[in-house]
């Protein structure tokens, strides 16, 4: 089988990371070649290296925004709205604050220091 058209639903979730190396790598290579690959991830760090068009779809099922990969990515408000990207509250002290947070991300507190 040579499909022109493959559908990859999470495929870098549960593996290591040289195999998910390995699997980027590989989904390059056939796009180069010029297949099509339809992804469904939660993976903002795949979506980030790919480089391409995004569909982000909501909670709802629905389609929120379709988009370049850098225009979506850079729109936190929206990865907020959809349940990609958190808000967590930090303590240090008496003092208290909130900041948006992912695996993909870096964070910053109030004083400015990067996580």
């Amino acid at each position: 089988m040579n499909p022109e058209v493959l559908l990859l639903d999470e495929p870098t979730n549960g593996l290591d990371p040289r195999t998910q190396c390995f699997l980027f790598e590989l989904m390059l290579a056939l796009s180069e070649a010029g297949k099509t690959l339809v992804i469904a991830t939660h993976d903002l760090s795949l979506v980030d290296e790919l480089h391409t068009k995004v569909a982000l779809m909501s909670e709802e099922h629905c389609i929120e925004k379709v988009g370049t990969s850098e225009d979506i990515l850079k729109d936190e408000d929206l990865l907020l709205k959809v349940n990609l990207i958190h808000e967590h509250m930090h303590h240090h002290g008496h003092k208290t604050h909130t900041h948006r947070h992912s695996h993909y991300f870096f964070h910053e507190h109030k004083n400015g220091g990067t996580i």
